[in-house]
Formats: C-alpha cells, sequence, structure tokens
C-alpha cells in the first residue's frame, strides 16, 4: 500500500509511525500494533558553487572546489561523481565516488 497524502511539515529523516485498523459491514477492528512505516528520505541537492582551485592546477591536474546543496535528504552526503566536458558537450566521467 502507497499512502498519497503524507503528513505535512515534518523534517527530513523523520520516522513515520503507523497503526492500521481493518473493517468490514460489522464494523472496525481493534487497532493493529504500532509499526514503523517509513522514514523520510530524499536525494541531495546539487552541488554549489563549482569553481577551479588555481592552486591545483598543473599541466596534468585540475583542482575543483564546490559546497554542497542546501538540503542533504535527510541523510550525510557520502560520495561525489565529477564529469567534465570540453566545448562537444559529452560529459565523461573523470572520478566516482570521491569521499571528502
Amino acid at each position: 500500500m502507497v499512502l498519497h497524502s503524507p503528513p505535512f511539515s515534518l523534517p527530513w529523516a523523520s520516522h513515520i509511525y503507523a497503526k492500521v485498523t481493518a473493517a468490514n459491514i460489522y464494523g472496525n477492528s481493534l487497532s493493529s500494533e504500532v509499526g514503523n512505516g517509513a522514514v523520510i528520505y530524499a536525494v541531495p541537492d546539487a552541488p554549489v558553487s563549482l569553481a577551479e582551485n588555481r592552486n591545483e592546477r598543473t599541466s596534468t591536474t585540475l583542482g575543483l572546489t564546490w559546497s554542497d546543496g542546501l538540503d542533504s535528504g535527510g541523510l550525510t552526503v557520502t560520495k561525489y561523481r565529477v564529469t567534465v566536458s570540453s566545448l562537444t558537450g559529452t560529459f565523461l566521467v573523470i572520478a566516482d565516488d570521491i569521499s571528502l
């Protein structure tokens, strides 16, 4: 069962607890035991303020700096992926699973 009417104004990583009652033409059952139905998580916002770190530039290296987006989705950001492109517009992964 998927519920499409969420509680509003809950912070990310909130645990949602639920009880369920069954019903038929004779009435309603007692409530079920409390269950932890969900934890509210989402994907993080994109990093912001991407810039070159000129102190790290050499003929064979590129230094980059960035900041996390405003919302982490309720969990700590654990890794990053860097893609680059020349004027062709095709982005290629040059670094994956980067931990900071």
